[in-house]
């Protein structure tokens, strides 16, 4: 004779212990997550990055970059420059990055890019680092 009753034993994650156990997962994750992104950004304000130079030529457009990492580890630089003529409307945004910069190291970069309209002269800025 076969019994049709299921067990009265709850699955553990459906009791108060369980729970619990969700619960300090959850947290955990979210407090790993909270401090990996703390450190990222801790990492990228060691980063300096200046404008040496910035010509317009038509609807070409060069940048000079100093890229320095005050950081303790090698690091490639994810920079946004934003160009704007001399009126101050926004003609462009391109990005360009500096791979592996070593510790402590600077870099030179020089960036051509070509331009949504053309200006005879404008200005050049870093909008983001990462």
């Amino acid at each position: 004779m076969t019994s049709n009753r299921q067990s009265s034993t709850p699955s553990f994650f459906t009791t108060l212990p369980g729970a619990i156990t969700i619960v300090a997962i959850i947290g955990a994750v979210a407090f790993l997550a909270w401090v990996g992104a703390r450190s990222e950004k801790a990492a990228v304000a060691k980063i300096r990055v200046k404008v040496t130079s910035c010509a317009f030529a038509g609807s070409t457009a060069t940048v000079g970059l100093l890229v320095v990492n005050d950081n303790d580890a090698k690091r490639d630089v994810h920079i946004q420059v934003e160009y704007r003529d001399t009126a101050g409307a926004r003609l462009d945004t391109d990005e360009t990055t500096a791979r592996a910069v070593a510790a402590g190291d600077t870099v030179r970069l020089e960036e051509v890019t070509s331009l949504d309209a053309p200006a005879k002269d404008g200005t050049c800025t870093v909008t983001r680092v990462r």
